[in-house]
């Protein structure tokens, strides 16, 4: 049965592009998520902070805001992390410690080896901050609450 009405298929088939086009502006994409691991192999999944990620940007509270009623994980001076990246390794990382008793204060930088973070031997209380970009220029941010204990 060929139908009447053009107009009528017209909205028909206007009204399932709309739909179409609504569910894929509906994934929002995000950076990968990040686990640290230490060197027990105790995994702690970190909490992700501001990004920009294929277009997208989404801004956070900084990292000592983030990580404030998460748990704390115990190291030892000059404890290391391992970085475990739920997708495609970033071309970059770049990580400081925040001091809780003083987030405005400039951090400590924490080398790291392509893997592994190198934390302080100054014992405190942090927020471990890292900082991972892609070769696309595509950026995250992740926080972990970190405390380093007397040697």
């Amino acid at each position: 049965m060929k139908n009447k009405n053009p107009l009528f298929s017209a909205a028909c088939l206007f009204a399932l592009l709309m739909i179409l086009a609504l569910i894929g502006c509906g994934k929002v994409s995000q950076p990968p998520a990040l686990t640290a691991e230490n060197m027990d192999g105790e995994q702690m999944t970190m909490v992700g902070g501001s990004y920009a990620w294929q277009g997208v940007e989404s801004d956070s509270p900084a990292p000592p805001e983030l990580i404030r009623q998460e748990t704390v994980y115990d190291f030892s001076p000059e404890g290391e992390v391992k970085l475990i990246f739920d997708g495609d390794e970033p071309a970059r990382v770049e990580a400081r410690l925040i001091d809780m008793e003083n987030p405005q204060g400039a951090g400590i930088a924490a080398a790291f080896d392509g893997t592994k973070l190198k934390l302080t031997k100054e014992p405190g209380y942090y927020a471990l901050n890292v900082l991972a970009v892609w070769k696309n220029e595509d950026y995250a941010n992740y926080a972990l609450s970190v405390k380093i204990g007397e040697p």
